[in-house]
């Protein structure tokens, strides 16, 4: 018997910050992370993992077969220079100072003011080319998410999306 789930880009990445909000006091014990949410090989491992079943697979599920093979998401925290013929994690915000901006999500971070683990968004703005500028940070309760998929030449926009189990 097929299940599926009714969900939101907003939802899956929300999951995944509460995953890293569970597993950061371990991994900060074990020296993977610092209180920066920056590490090496071990908070690469994890952090790309968890983005990696909790995020982009379930983006990629909620697609035709062969749309999900010609999908490609940037894994987390890899910079980029351009989005052009990408696919990528989109970010808005409501805020008067960023109002018609559009951002590419890039990795999580912390901020000293704010004492929850993730609470700031590293990102790039997209600029008209699609080329992307330097990074940025925003408070995460602040943005709003969605994909930006890049299929067949085409660039379309996804919110909310059923993912078949």
């Amino acid at each position: 018997m097929k299940n599926s789930l009714q969900t939101s880009v907003q939802d899956l990445m929300g999951n995944f910050a509460d995953s890293i909000t569970v597993l950061f006091p371990i991994l900060k014990r074990a020296e993977i992370v610092d209180e920066n949410l920056e590490g090496y090989d071990g908070w690469d491992l994890v952090s790309e993992s968890l983005y990696e079943a909790l995020v982009k697979d379930s983006i990629k599920c909620s697609l035709s077969q062969t749309d999900r093979e010609e999908v490609s998401i940037p894994k987390y925290g890899f910079d980029l220079n351009s989005v052009k013929g990408e696919s990528f994690i989109k970010i808005s915000t409501e805020l008067p100072s960023e109002a018609g901006k559009v951002f590419c999500f890039i990795r999580y971070g912390t901020s000293p003011k704010l004492h929850k683990i993730p609470s700031v968004v590293i990102v790039k703005e997209v600029l008209s080319d699609e080329s992307l500028s330097e990074f940025r940070v925003l408070q995460s309760p602040d943005v709003k998410y969605t994909c930006s998929l890049f299929i067949k030449g085409q660039r379309r926009i996804i919110d909310k999306m059923t993912i078949e189990n």
